[in-house]
């Protein structure tokens, strides 16, 4: 299989999740994952970029334990090779947020969530939708330990800049007012 074809069929998974055609999104998803993995081997960026991505569509579908050893991996692979304030090994970090929370474990997913939001706010600035996104996730990281009204603060500060940065009806600002957890996707342009 082409690499663009590869390339294009993580982009059809993150668009079949995002229209919540769940069952397409993995099977495009997994079959991106082992096309890297048959043309890289294990330990290359790309096959990590790929497990990233398809570790939100499983924590959808509730396996938040294949999500999270999925991401755990990336995260691992990314902080050791590029370091931890690279801008994927940030999305990875997010998205493993999400995999604890998913998993009950609401406390470190607040603590990974409070130190990914000091890096994205120094690497990528304030306003960048992937910080904002770990705004929206650390507001619900809060609620879920009892903190309404600072999780009702932060929540706030999250939809101002989804508003601001892009627009009313973007999906994600659209997520953020139903207080929907943000799941972030990667891409093999920012290697």
């Amino acid at each position: 299989m082409h690499l663009d074809t590869i390339t294009s069929l993580m982009g059809m998974s993150v668009d079949m999740r995002q229209l919540g055609d769940l069952t397409k999104a993995r099977e495009h998803g997994e079959r991106c994952l082992q096309q890297y993995q048959r043309v890289y081997g294990a330990d290359h960026p790309y096959v990590h970029i790929a497990g990233t991505n398809l570790s939100a569509t499983l924590r959808l579908l509730g396996d938040a334990d294949g999500a999270r050893a999925l991401n755990e991996k990336a995260l691992g692979f990314y902080r050791s090779r590029f370091g931890p304030d690279h801008p994927s090994a940030l999305v990875m970090a997010t998205n493993l947020a999400s995999d604890l929370a998913a998993l009950g474990d609401t406390t470190t997913a607040h603590d990974m969530d409070t130190d990914t939001l000091d890096r994205s706010k120094r690497v990528l600035g304030d306003e960048h939708p992937s910080t904002l996104a770990v705004i929206l996730n650390l507001s619900l990281d809060l609620t879920g330990l009892g903190r309404t009204e600072e999780a009702a603060e932060v929540h706030a500060r999250a939809l101002e800049g989804f508003r601001s940065q892009l627009g009313a009806d973007h999906p994600a600002t659209t997520a953020a007012i139903h207080k929907v957890r943000a799941n972030c996707d990667t891409d093999t342009m920012q290697l």
